[in-house]
Protein backbone atom coordinates (compact mmCIF):
# COMPACT_ATOMS: atom_id res chain seq x y z
CA UNK A 1 0.00 0.00 0.00
CA UNK A 2 1.13 3.79 -0.73
CA UNK A 3 0.09 6.12 1.98
CA UNK A 4 -1.36 9.24 -0.02
CA UNK A 5 0.08 12.62 0.23
CA UNK A 6 -1.57 15.86 2.22
CA UNK A 7 -3.55 17.94 -0.35
CA UNK A 8 -1.38 20.60 0.03
CA UNK A 9 1.55 18.02 -1.27
CA UNK A 10 -0.58 16.66 -4.04
CA UNK A 11 -1.83 19.80 -5.53
CA UNK A 12 1.91 21.16 -5.74
CA UNK A 13 3.13 18.23 -7.33
CA UNK A 14 0.59 18.43 -9.89
CA UNK A 15 0.91 21.98 -10.71
CA UNK A 16 4.76 21.18 -11.18
CA UNK A 17 3.49 18.55 -13.92
CA UNK A 18 1.50 20.28 -15.05
CA UNK A 19 4.37 23.48 -15.74
CA UNK A 20 6.78 20.66 -16.70
CA UNK A 21 4.45 20.91 -19.75
CA UNK A 22 4.24 24.21 -20.43
CA UNK A 23 5.59 25.65 -23.67
CA UNK A 24 7.40 28.29 -22.08
CA UNK A 25 11.31 26.73 -21.75
CA UNK A 26 11.66 29.43 -18.46
CA UNK A 27 8.77 27.95 -17.00
CA UNK A 28 9.44 23.98 -17.78
CA UNK A 29 13.05 25.31 -16.10
CA UNK A 30 11.27 26.75 -13.07
CA UNK A 31 9.32 23.91 -12.36
CA UNK A 32 12.10 21.28 -13.01
CA UNK A 33 13.99 23.20 -10.21
CA UNK A 34 11.51 23.33 -7.46
CA UNK A 35 10.73 19.41 -7.89
CA UNK A 36 14.76 18.75 -7.50
CA UNK A 37 14.33 21.48 -4.67
CA UNK A 38 11.47 19.79 -2.42
CA UNK A 39 11.08 17.63 -0.21
CA UNK A 40 8.13 15.73 -1.33
CA UNK A 41 6.32 13.00 0.99
CA UNK A 42 4.75 9.99 -0.93
CA UNK A 43 4.91 11.75 -4.07
CA UNK A 44 3.50 8.08 -6.16
CA UNK A 45 0.19 9.21 -6.51
CA UNK A 46 0.30 12.70 -7.67
CA UNK A 47 3.18 11.46 -10.40
CA UNK A 48 1.19 8.68 -11.74
CA UNK A 49 -1.50 10.94 -12.19
CA UNK A 50 0.53 12.89 -14.12
CA UNK A 51 1.05 10.06 -16.43
CA UNK A 52 -2.69 11.06 -17.95
CA UNK A 53 -1.48 14.68 -18.77
CA UNK A 54 -2.88 15.88 -22.38
CA UNK A 55 1.03 17.35 -22.57
CA UNK A 56 3.46 15.10 -23.66
CA UNK A 57 6.44 17.18 -21.67
CA UNK A 58 4.57 16.58 -18.63
CA UNK A 59 3.93 12.84 -18.86
CA UNK A 60 7.93 12.62 -19.86
CA UNK A 61 8.46 14.12 -16.75
CA UNK A 62 6.02 12.45 -14.78
CA UNK A 63 7.81 9.41 -16.07
CA UNK A 64 11.25 10.51 -15.39
CA UNK A 65 10.26 11.33 -11.71
CA UNK A 66 8.96 8.06 -10.74
CA UNK A 67 12.10 6.41 -11.88
CA UNK A 68 13.83 8.91 -9.51
CA UNK A 69 12.03 7.89 -6.42
CA UNK A 70 12.61 5.33 -4.22
CA UNK A 71 9.04 3.64 -4.90
CA UNK A 72 9.06 -0.45 -6.48
CA UNK A 73 5.41 0.06 -7.16
CA UNK A 74 5.66 2.41 -9.99
CA UNK A 75 6.72 -0.54 -12.32
CA UNK A 76 3.51 -1.06 -13.35
CA UNK A 77 1.91 2.42 -14.64
CA UNK A 78 5.75 2.73 -16.18
CA UNK A 79 5.07 -0.75 -18.05
CA UNK A 80 1.43 0.63 -19.35
CA UNK A 81 2.86 4.11 -20.32
CA UNK A 82 5.75 2.19 -21.68
CA UNK A 83 3.16 0.57 -24.32
CA UNK A 84 0.18 2.74 -24.75
CA UNK A 85 1.33 6.33 -24.78
CA UNK A 86 1.49 7.50 -28.56
CA UNK A 87 4.36 9.93 -27.88
CA UNK A 88 7.81 8.44 -28.44
CA UNK A 89 9.49 9.83 -25.83
CA UNK A 90 7.15 9.51 -22.83
CA UNK A 91 7.62 5.53 -23.77
CA UNK A 92 11.60 5.77 -24.15
CA UNK A 93 11.47 7.77 -20.47
CA UNK A 94 9.09 5.42 -19.20
CA UNK A 95 11.61 2.32 -20.45
CA UNK A 96 14.68 4.36 -18.87
CA UNK A 97 13.10 4.84 -15.61
CA UNK A 98 12.04 1.07 -15.97
CA UNK A 99 15.83 0.01 -16.50
CA UNK A 100 16.54 2.26 -13.09
CA UNK A 101 13.77 0.66 -10.88
CA UNK A 102 14.93 -2.48 -11.67
CA UNK A 103 18.65 -2.32 -10.98
CA UNK A 104 18.13 -0.46 -7.98
CA UNK A 105 15.52 -3.18 -6.46
CA UNK A 106 17.11 -6.39 -8.28
CA UNK A 107 13.23 -6.11 -9.68
CA UNK A 108 12.66 -8.27 -12.99
CA UNK A 109 10.47 -6.46 -15.14
CA UNK A 110 10.76 -8.56 -17.93
CA UNK A 111 8.19 -11.09 -17.11
CA UNK A 112 4.81 -8.58 -17.07
CA UNK A 113 6.40 -6.81 -20.24
CA UNK A 114 6.45 -10.52 -21.89
CA UNK A 115 3.08 -10.66 -21.15
CA UNK A 116 2.21 -7.85 -23.41
CA UNK A 117 3.80 -9.74 -26.56
CA UNK A 118 0.72 -12.04 -26.86
CA UNK A 119 -1.73 -9.59 -25.90
CA UNK A 120 -3.10 -6.38 -27.49
CA UNK A 121 -3.18 -5.32 -30.88
CA UNK A 122 -0.35 -5.48 -33.35
CA UNK A 123 1.39 -1.88 -31.72
CA UNK A 124 1.51 -2.97 -28.19
CA UNK A 125 3.01 -6.23 -29.27
CA UNK A 126 5.84 -4.35 -31.31
CA UNK A 127 6.41 -1.59 -28.57
CA UNK A 128 6.80 -4.61 -26.06
CA UNK A 129 9.19 -6.86 -28.27
CA UNK A 130 11.51 -2.74 -27.76
CA UNK A 131 10.59 -2.63 -24.88
CA UNK A 132 12.32 -5.98 -23.53
CA UNK A 133 15.09 -5.02 -26.00
CA UNK A 134 15.49 -1.78 -24.61
CA UNK A 135 15.64 -2.85 -20.98
CA UNK A 136 18.76 -4.59 -21.20
CA UNK A 137 18.33 -7.43 -19.50
CA UNK A 138 19.65 -10.95 -20.68
CA UNK A 139 16.04 -12.90 -18.99
CA UNK A 140 14.16 -11.26 -22.04
CA UNK A 141 16.02 -13.02 -24.45
CA UNK A 142 14.30 -16.40 -23.96
CA UNK A 143 10.66 -14.75 -24.50
CA UNK A 144 12.08 -12.96 -27.55
CA UNK A 145 13.59 -16.35 -29.22
CA UNK A 146 10.04 -17.77 -28.49
CA UNK A 147 7.86 -15.61 -30.44
CA UNK A 148 10.67 -15.35 -33.68
CA UNK A 149 10.31 -19.39 -33.55
CA UNK A 150 6.29 -19.54 -32.56
CA UNK A 151 4.36 -16.46 -33.48
CA UNK A 152 2.39 -16.71 -37.12
CA UNK A 153 1.92 -20.55 -36.69
CA UNK A 154 2.11 -22.73 -39.61
CA UNK A 155 3.18 -21.28 -42.94
CA UNK A 156 4.09 -22.83 -46.80
CA UNK A 157 8.14 -23.32 -47.22
CA UNK A 158 9.54 -22.20 -50.47
CA UNK A 159 13.22 -23.27 -51.17
CA UNK A 160 16.02 -21.26 -53.17
CA UNK A 161 19.08 -22.73 -54.72
CA UNK A 162 22.23 -20.59 -55.21
CA UNK A 163 24.76 -22.41 -57.18
CA UNK A 164 26.18 -23.49 -60.27
CA UNK A 165 26.22 -26.56 -62.43
CA UNK A 166 29.10 -27.35 -64.91
CA UNK A 167 28.53 -30.22 -67.49
CA UNK A 168 31.76 -32.11 -68.47
CA UNK A 169 32.39 -35.07 -71.17
CA UNK A 170 32.68 -38.38 -69.28
CA UNK A 171 33.23 -40.21 -72.50
CA UNK A 172 31.32 -42.27 -75.51
CA UNK A 173 29.22 -45.30 -75.91
CA UNK A 174 29.78 -47.29 -78.78
CA UNK A 175 27.46 -48.60 -81.05
CA UNK A 176 27.93 -50.85 -84.21
CA UNK A 177 25.03 -51.45 -86.37
CA UNK A 178 25.61 -53.01 -89.75
CA UNK A 179 29.29 -52.45 -90.01
CA UNK A 180 29.00 -48.56 -88.57
CA UNK A 181 30.15 -47.50 -85.60
CA UNK A 182 28.42 -44.75 -84.01
CA UNK A 183 30.05 -42.78 -80.95
CA UNK A 184 27.46 -41.34 -78.50
CA UNK A 185 28.51 -39.44 -75.84
CA UNK A 186 27.79 -39.55 -72.14
CA UNK A 187 27.80 -35.85 -70.18
CA UNK A 188 28.16 -35.32 -66.73
CA UNK A 189 26.71 -33.02 -64.24
CA UNK A 190 28.87 -31.10 -61.66
CA UNK A 191 26.27 -28.99 -59.44
CA UNK A 192 27.70 -27.12 -56.46
CA UNK A 193 25.89 -24.33 -54.46
CA UNK A 194 23.43 -23.82 -51.41
CA UNK A 195 19.70 -24.50 -51.11
CA UNK A 196 18.06 -21.59 -48.76
CA UNK A 197 14.78 -22.68 -46.70
CA UNK A 198 12.27 -20.08 -45.66
CA UNK A 199 8.82 -19.72 -44.36
CA UNK A 200 6.28 -18.04 -44.20
CA UNK A 201 5.63 -16.02 -41.12
CA UNK A 202 2.85 -13.32 -41.19
CA UNK A 203 1.87 -11.66 -43.98
CA UNK A 204 0.30 -7.49 -43.59
CA UNK A 205 -1.64 -6.21 -46.02
CA UNK A 206 -2.35 -1.66 -45.50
Amino acid sequence: PVNRPDRHTRLEILRIVRDAGHRDHAVRTRAFREWCRGDWTNPFLPLVTGLTFSSPRSRSFAAWALGEIDVPNAVEPLRRRSLVDEHATVRRIAIDSLRKISRRHNLSVVRPMARSLRTGGEVTRMRAARALGDLGDTRAISYLVDELTIWGGPGPRVNIFAGTRMSYLRGYDVEVAQGAAIAKPRVGVITSGTVLDARVLRTQTR
